[in-house]
């Protein structure tokens, strides 16, 4: 690439700076917290509720609530299988709490056992 190339990329690619965001003040908020609660207002807080037409309103009500079991439903399919899972899962890796005594008592038997037949035979054998 020749210079007058590169130039033209560049030239190309280059964004004007008033594309550039301008960083806030440190007390940016006190002119929001300050200014008086008129049309300045809204231009930081936009109206939290549309005006609605009434009919539109209890419509909206009507069908919610005759269509409040079939959400309760649907709720509840989505949340069940997590909850069963849940409550499977405390139950699946446990160890096992209950204790066989004889075969603990076997085993430390069988233990004592070979172990005096160590004995018996290091002390025994043939010089």
């Amino acid at each position: 690439m020749d210079d007058s190339e590169v130039n033209r990329l560049i030239l190309e690619n280059l964004h004007p700076k008033d594309n550039i965001p301008q960083p806030l003040d440190e007390d940016f908020y006190k002119e929001i917290v300050n200014s008086t609660p008129s049309s300045s207002s809204d231009e930081f807080f936009p109206p939290t509720r549309p005006n609605r037409d009434n009919a539109t309103e209890a419509s909206v009500k009507k069908i919610l609530n005759e269509s409040q079991g079939l959400i309760d439903k649907a709720a509840l399919k989505l949340v069940a299988p997590n909850a069963v899972n849940v409550a499977g899962a405390q139950f699946h890796d446990l160890v096992r709490l209950s204790v066989d005594e004889a075969a603990i008592v076997q085993a430390e038997e069988e233990a004592i056992n070979a172990s005096r037949k160590k004995a018996n035979a290091s002390v025994l054998r043939p010089r």
